[in-house]
C-alpha cells in the first residue's frame, strides 16, 4: 500500500509528487509500506520501511529509507545505517530508480562531531546528485561522547590509524564498487591524508584537514599525516584549503604540495567552509566550488 501525506509547511508540488510514485512499484515488489512527506531534510523526503533491505545484500531487520529529492529529474536514493564487519556503524545509500548498480563508490570520513544528520543528508544527497554509492562511517566507535567538543578531543589521542583505515577500507568494500573515492571533513580531512597509504581509494579530496597531528591530539596510535602521505599516493589527492585557516598554516600547506598533493586555496576561508551551513564560517559560493571540483578529481 502507498500512503502519501503533506507537510503542511511546504507547497505540493506535482511533479515531485509524480517522481514519488517512480519507487511505488518497488515498495509494493518488497512487500512494504512507505509514509511519504513533502519536504524532509536537506531537500529530501525520508520514507522510513521496516525489515527486508535490499542494498548491495546487507541482510538483517533494519530500517531503510527511501529519498526523493526536491529537485525533478535526480535518482531516488534508498539509504540505512550498517554495520561494519569491525562493529563499526556506518550510513551507506544508493541510487534507488535505476536498472544499474553505480559505477563507483565513495566514502566519506566526518569531522569530530561523527555521523549526524548533517552526514546521513549528505550521503543521500551525494549518492543522488553524484550517481555513486556513498557510505559515511562513524569515527569514534564504541564511544558515547556526547554533542560537546570537549570530549571528543579528548578523546582523539586514543585513536588509532591502523582502525580507521581498516573501517574506512570495510566502507569501501560495503559499496560493492570496484572503483570508490574517499572524501573528509576537519578531523576527517586529515584521515584522507593518512588513508593515501592505501591502495584502495582511486582518488581522494580532503576538506580543510590537519597536515600535522595537532599537539592534544598526539598518541600511540597517531602517526603524522605527511609521513603517511610520503609512504603513499600523494598524487590520488585533493586538498580543499581555506587560507585563513588556523589548522592549516602556510607552512604546513607548503610541506603538503612538497609531497605531492594538489591544493586548492580559498584566500577568504576560514576551517569549515565549506561542508556545515549552520557554521558562520559557511561561505556558499566557496562551497559549491570546492564540491564541485571534489566531484571531477574524484570521478577523473
Amino acid at each position: 500500500m502507498w500512503r502519501a501525506s503533506v507537510d503542511a509547511a511546504h507547497p505540493v508540488d506535482r511533479d515531485l509528487l509524480d517522481q514519488q510514485f517512480l519507487v511505488e512499484e518497488r515498495v509494493r515488489d518488497l512487500g512494504g509500506e512507505i509514509r511519504l512527506g513533502l519536504g524532509g531534510n536537506g531537500g529530501f523526503v525520508h520514507a522510513p520501511r521496516l525489515a527486508n533491505p535490499v542494498l548491495h545484500g546487507h541482510g538483517g531487520p533494519t530500517v531503510v529509507r527511501w529519498l526523493v529529492p526536491a529537485t525533478v529529474g535526480l535518482p531516488i536514493v534508498s539509504a540505512m545505517r550498517i554495520t561494519l564487519p569491525s562493529g563499526t556503524e556506518a550510513e551507506i545509500a544508493e541510487p534507488a530508480d535505476s536498472d544499474d548498480e553505480s559505477t563507483m563508490g565513495l566514502v566519506i570520513t566526518p569531522d569530530i562531531f561523527g555521523l549526524r544528520p548533517l552526514f546521513d543528508d549528505m550521503v543521500a544527497r551525494l549518492s543522488s546528485v553524484w550517481s555513486m554509492t556513498v557510505c559515511a562511517v562513524e569515527p569514534f566507535p564504541g564511544l558515547d561522547l556526547g554533542p560537546d567538543v570537549e570530549p571528543r578531543m579528548a578523546a582523539m589521542s586514543s585513536l588509532d590509524d591502523g582502525a580507521h583505515l581498516r573501517d574506512l577500507e570495510e566502507a569501501a568494500d560495503a559499496t560493492g564498487c570496484e572503483r570508490v573515492g574517499l572524501l573528509g571533513f576537519c578531523m576527517g580531512g586529515m584521515y584522507c591524508f593518512k588513508s593515501a597509504r592505501s591502495d584502495r581509494f582511486a582518488k581522494i579530496a580532503s576538506f580543510y584537514g590537519m597536515i600535522r597531528v595537532p599537539e592534544g591530539w598526539r598518541g600511540p596510535g597517531q602517526g603524522e599525516p605527511l609521513a603517511h602521505l610520503a609512504a603513499g599516493h600523494p598524487e590520488r589527492v585533493l586538498a580543499i584549503i581555506g587560507a585563513l585557516d588556523p589548522y592549516t598554516p602556510s607552512g604546513d600547506v607548503m610541506a603538503l604540495e612538497a609531497t605531492g598533493v594538489n591544493v586548492v586555496r580559498y584566500p577568504e576561508a576560514e576551517h569549515g567552509f565549506a561542508h556545515a551551513p549552520e557554521r558562520p564560517a559557511h561561505r556558499p559560493a566557496d562551497a559549491a566550488d570546492a564540491f564541485q571540483r571534489a566531484h571531477t578529481w574524484l570521478t577523473s
